[in-house]
């Protein structure tokens, strides 16, 4: 596998890397995504939308986009 290519995960896979990070559900309204917030990050807004489909892969720009918004190291998700 690629460096720079990601894991293809499921929505399940990346809540549960998250959650593990300090990540916590800010909503789950009737809307079809989850919002998750991180509280320690002072002052600035790190928030991560994922699908409510658990069982749904995750696609690779929103996988990126999720790397990107979490703050963690790229490896924690392959």
């Amino acid at each position: 596998m690629s460096k720079n290519k990601l894991k293809t995960l499921k929505n399940k896979e990346v809540i549960k890397i998250i959650t593990h990070n300090g990540f916590k559900l800010k909503s789950a309204s009737s809307a079809p995504h989850f919002v998750f917030y991180h509280p320690n990050y002072n002052g600035t807004h790190r928030a991560i939308q994922i699908s409510k489909n658990p069982s749904k892969v995750c696609p690779d720009g929103t996988l990126r986009q999720i790397v990107r918004n979490s703050g963690k190291p790229k490896e924690e998700f392959c």
